[in-house]
Order: structure tokens, then C-alpha cells, then sequence
């Protein structure tokens, strides 16, 4: 290339084409919707401790939805907050009425929040009504030993040992840390007093349950419990 004028040397020039990725970018988005489950909406609750669940949110930029929020309101237009608690690799909560310091009718909904921070809130908001306990109730509920699990940990089978005040039908179910169903161990009418049930570690369809967390509930009519067990193979 000649200078204006025509004076002096030619200059070269090089110029370099850098290519770049026409590929649009991949927005982040929030987890997939997801559903409230239980307690269902204006359905009184008379079982303690009271569980809420809710269905898992899937991640839509295929990582973990690894944190829960379960929010408490005082009323429907979710103005007048009352407690937020956080819920880390579970799709479900269990809580006493102390916990709710003695509120018996709250709207609750639950907030998902995936490892990238991205969050979306559950389909429902929903309304539950406590039906205040009676004092046969608060008794059982000072009891802490309803239900015994041994050996635990455990690493093919594991033996319940439960005390029943009266007869009545009774559920032991196992659940993962999802809240998903994993075992039926028992479903039956049984009479007041002492009894044994036994988990043999498979899954309904007959699998091996894999090593891990598992929450034992026993269920009856009046009452309601927990239990964390953990199965090593």
C-alpha cells in the first residue's frame, strides 16, 4: 500500500481473522415446576408431627436442586410472613406444633433452588388447619420411644419394635431423602400392645435398596413418627 502522495516505502499490513462460535448462548433457567403433596389444601391435620412434602424439582440446566425454602405465611396474599425454614436434600419436613409456635391455620408454600442459584417457587400455595391435640395426644407425643430400630445402622435387615396404646390399622413405610416411597414394610390392623416388624433392605420391586439415609414412618390413626436409619452394604 503506497503512502498519500507517493512518497516513501510500501507498507504491508497483516490482519488476522479471528473466528468466532455462532452458537446463540445457553440461558440459565430455573428448575422445573413442581407440586405441593401433602398436607392437601384446607385439609385439617390431626396427625402429629405434621409432614410437609412436596414433589422434587428437576433442574433445567441439568445440575442439582439441592436447597429447599418452606415458607409460612399468616395470610392467602402471602403479605405477612411468618417463618422460613430450609430444607437441604429432602423433598419433605416434619414438624411439631411447637415448631409453629402454636399456630393452628397457615399457608405454607416451598421455594426450590438449584446449585446455580437460579430458584422457582411450587405450583400451589396451600392453607393447613390444626386440629388442636387432645390430652391423650400430648401424651403420646412426650413419648419418644414409640418406635425402636435395631441394629442401625444395619446392613441386610433391620427390626422395628413398636408399642401400640390401642388397636388400630397401622403403616410402617420406608422413604428416601426425596421423600420418595421406597417399601410397604407393614399394613395391617393390629391390638394395643407390643410389636415387631422387619425391613429385609429391598425396595417394593423387589431390588436392593442401595446404601445410604432412609426415613423409617410409622402411621397409625392418632399419631405419627419418624425415624432416620442408614443401610451400609
Amino acid at each position: 500500500m503506497q503512502n498519500p502522495g507517493g512518497l516513501g516505502d510500501t507498507v504491508m499490513a497483516n490482519v488476522d481473522i479471528i473466528p468466532f462460535s455462532t452458537e446463540p448462548c445457553t440461558p440459565w433457567r430455573k428448575p422445573e415446576p413442581f407440586d405441593l403433596l401433602e398436607p392437601q389444601d384446607e385439609a385439617p391435620v390431626a396427625v402429629l408431627p405434621i409432614r410437609f412434602a412436596w414433589s422434587p424439582a428437576a433442574d433445567a440446566n441439568d445440575g442439582e436442586v439441592q436447597h429447599y425454602f418452606l415458607e409460612f405465611y399468616y395470610d392467602a396474599q402471602l403479605h405477612n410472613h411468618f417463618r422460613t425454614i430450609e430444607v437441604e436434600n429432602a423433598a419433605f419436613l416434619e414438624l411439631e406444633l411447637e415448631e409453629l409456635r402454636g399456630h393452628h391455620d397457615l399457608y405454607w408454600r416451598v421455594l426450590a433452588e438449584d446449585s446455580d442459584f437460579m430458584r422457582r417457587y411450587s405450583t400451589q400455595t396451600w392453607r393447613f388447619t390444626v386440629t388442636p391435640p387432645t390430652p391423650l395426644d400430648l401424651g403420646r407425643l412426650k413419648d419418644k420411644h414409640r418406635i425402636r430400630s435395631f441394629p442401625n445402622p444395619f446392613n441386610s435387615t433391620i427390626d422395628f419394635y413398636f408399642t401400640l396404646p390401642e388397636t388400630g390399622e397401622v403403616t410402617i413405610i420406608i422413604f428416601n431423602t426425596l421423600g420418595e416411597r421406597i417399601a410397604m414394610v407393614l399394613q395391617d390392623t393390629l391390638s394395643a400392645g407390643d410389636h415387631q416388624a422387619t425391613w429385609n433392605g429391598r425396595c417394593d420391586s423387589g431390588a436392593p435398596a442401595a446404601s445410604g439415609i432412609y426415613y423409617l414412618r410409622l402411621h397409625t390413626a392418632s399419631l405419627a413418627e419418624t425415624q432416620k436409619i442408614v443401610l451400609l452394604r
